[in-house]
C-alpha cells in the first residue's frame, strides 16, 4: 500500500519541524513548506495525501489560496486549518470552504492524528472514486464512433428496431453493435449497461467530445 503524504504549510519553522517528526514517527511521507511556498503546487502525489495549513499564511500566498487552490485540484486535497484561537465565525468558514477540521494552536498529538487520520481517509476514498472513473473512460474510449452512439442509444433506453430505424441500419446489425459494446465495457447485462452510463453521464468529459474512428456500419 503506498504511504499517505501529509503536507505542513506554516511560517513557524519549529513547528513544522515538530509536526513533521510526529507525523513521519506515525508512518507517514511528509512534505513541510514556509507559508506561500510555491513548491507546495508542484508536488501533488497520486496517492492519499492531505495538508495542514495554518490560517495566518492564508493571506501570505501570492495571488493564490492554499485551501481554495486545493479544493480545485481533479482530486481535492483535504485540508485541515490551524489556528490560534480560531473564532466560530472562522471555523464555519474554513468548513464552509472544504476544511476537513480546523485544530488549535500549538496542537497536540492525539489532535494532529485524529484530523489527519480523517482527512487521509477522506482523500483516499476520493482517489477510489477517480480510478474507477478512469476505468470507465477507459473502456468508452474502447468504442467506435457508431458503437458509442448504439450505446448512448440503448443507454436512453430504445430497443433495436427504433435505433435501427435511427441509424438507418439493419436491425442484425445493431444487435451486433450492441454486443461488441457490451463486451468493450465489460458489462454482463442492459442493467450494467445503463449504470455504467449514468456514472459517465456526470464526467468532465461528454461523451460525443471523444475522437472515435469513424464507423459507417
Amino acid at each position: 500500500m503506498d504511504v499517505a503524504t501529509v503536507f505542513i504549510v506554516d511560517g513557524d519553522a519549529r513547528l513544522r519541524h515538530d509536526l513533521q517528526r510526529m507525523l513521519e514517527s506515525e508512518g507517514y511521507q511528509v512534505k513541510a513548506y514556509a507559508s506561500g511556498d510555491p513548491g507546495l503546487r508542484l508536488a501533488l502525489p497520486a496517492r492519499a495525501a492531505c495538508a495542514l495549513v495554518d490560517a495566518d499564511s492564508f493571506g501570505h500566498v501570492p495571488d493564490i489560496d492554499p485551501q481554495v487552490h486545493l479544493g480545485k485540484l481533479t482530486q481535492p486535497l483535504p485540508v485541515v486549518v490551524m489556528a490560534h484561537e480560531p473564532s466560530v465565525s472562522m471555523v464555519v468558514q474554513a468548513m464552509k470552504r472544504g476544511a476537513v477540521d480546523v485544530i488549535v494552536k500549538p496542537p497536540g498529538r492525539h489532535a494532529v492524528l485524529a484530523a489527519v487520520e480523517q482527512a487521509i481517509a477522506t482523500s483516499a476514498s476520493h482517489w477510489q472514486r477517480h480510478c474507477l472513473e478512469a476505468s470507465h473512460l477507459a473502456r468508452l474510449r474502447r468504442l467506435s464512433k457508431r458503437e458509442h452512439t448504439v450505446f448512448t442509444l440503448v443507454a436512453r433506453g430504445l430497443p433495436n428496431k427504433k435505433i435501427a430505424a435511427q441509424l438507418g441500419i439493419a436491425e442484425k446489425t445493431v444487435k451486433v453493435h450492441r454486443s461488441r459494446v457490451m463486451h468493450k465495457l465489460e458489462v454482463g447485462s442492459l442493467a450494467d449497461l445503463v449504470r455504467l452510463a449514468a456514472r459517465l453521464d456526470h464526467l468532465a468529459e461528454p461523451f460525443a467530445s471523444f475522437d472515435h474512428p469513424t464507423t459507417t456500419a
